[in-house]
């Protein structure tokens, strides 16, 4: 199972726990058993805003109906079943010897926020017999930080029961592993947006980065790159032909297991710099839904990337979704817990960081394609 996939199982676990409390109170829970349902679904809320309300919770069983009945399934593994709580915890836990590098991973440091949030409802509610989410933590924890793992993961657990919502935890994670840790840590579940009489999840990021230029990030930006980029990407195809009117014409392929499903979006990319060295992406669906897995309704945004002064850039991207038969909440999950949500900091600032670390690029890195009125920046 894949890391990416084992996280998003935490994180279906906590939305579980939330339906399950809803329901015993709608079933007329009465006493203690009623506060501590009441208790459940406050603290996720202020975990996860935006998952808990009416139309929010259950987005976790949305995701596996989308996968179970629009996503291509593999020849050889046939229909695919996300996994339990117990195998996810056990497969966060170990390192696979074929799984990529776990240094600065920010599925991994998502998955420390996913396991602190269940810990805390486990606190009230008692923990499923033999599962502990915190055993998770020597191994999330131990590719953002060069100190002793036992020390660290004894300090942050002591102080579970003082951190009770996102700010607690973005200040105690700041303390105990650092700024970029807490920022990855914290998974998004995006705005709403009305299109075409249409709510769709909107999505937005935003960060800076003081030791990468402009034209670091444009050696890996490109659309073609971004599965060597981001896991949740399995495959950037170019479509046939090429171009349309100027905007390249991709496939975009994803999964949080890609030898085992997949959904295929067609997408449009416009490629630009700006005269104060600026470059951006915007992106939209394509006309031509060719190769196209029809599941995705709206899917348009940006990627803005900025330089700083003295030194330095600011990476900002916005994401406007709407996925047929998901809500936005379950939309915004898919984006925000798969990649999208620290696409700035990590899927293109730590990309375009290792890349800098490697002057050995690798081949299949291609540089920015500028669409035609500016075609010869950053060949």
């Amino acid at each position: 199972m894949s890391k990416l996939q084992s996280q998003l199982a935490l994180f279906g676990a906590i939305d579980q726990e939330v339906v399950n409390a809803k329901t015993r109170l709608r079933a007329g829970d009465t006493g203690r058993d009623a506060a501590i349902d009441s208790a459940v679904i406050d603290m996720v809320g202020r975990f996860l805003p935006g998952s808990t309300g009416f139309g929010q919770s259950g987005w976790y069983q949305e995701l596996q109906v989308l996968v179970q009945s629009q996503a291509s399934h593999s020849s050889d593994s046939g229909a695919f079943t996300f996994p339990d709580l117990r195998t996810a915890v056990d497969d966060l836990a170990e390192r696979h010897d074929d799984e990529e590098t776990d240094d600065r991973d920010p599925i991994l440091a998502r998955a420390t926020y996913a396991a602190v949030v269940l810990d805390k409802i486990y606190r009230l509610t008692g923990p499923p017999e033999g599962i502990s989410p915190l055993t998770v933590l020597d191994r999330t924890l131990a590719g953002w930080t060069d100190e002793p793992i036992d020390d660290l993961t004894f300090r942050l657990e002591s102080q579970i029961d003082d951190i009770n919502s996102r700010a607690d935890w973005v200040l105690s994670a700041e303390m105990f592993v650092g700024g970029p840790f807490a920022r990855a840590s914290k998974p998004c579940f995006g705005a709403l947006r009305k299109v075409d009489g249409k709510y769709c999840a909107y999505i937005t990021t935003d960060d800076t980065a003081d030791d990468l230029t402009v034209a670091d990030v444009a050696k890996i930006v490109d659309p073609i790159n971004w599965h060597n980029c981001c896991s949740f990407f399995c495959e950037m195809q170019n479509q046939n032909p090429q171009f349309s009117d100027g905007w390249s014409r991709l496939v975009e392929r994803i999964s949080g297991e890609c030898t085992k499903y997949y959904l295929d979006t067609a997408l449009i990319f416009w490629k630009q710099q700006l005269p104060d060295g600026s470059l951006y992406i915007n992106y939209d669906l394509d006309s031509d839904r060719q190769h196209d897995s029809m599941y995705v309704e709206v899917d348009s945004g940006y990627i803005w990337v900025s330089p700083l002064q003295p030194n330095g850039v600011r990476i900002r991207t916005s994401k406007l979704e709407r996925v047929n038969g998901l809500s936005p909440t379950a939309t915004a999950a898919l984006a925000c817990l798969m990649g999208w949500g620290t696409v700035a900091s990590e899927m293109l600032g730590g990309t375009a960081r290792k890349h800098m670390q490697n002057p050995n690029k690798p081949p299949a890195m291609l540089p920015l394609l500028l669409s035609p009125d500016n075609s010869s920046a950053y060949q």
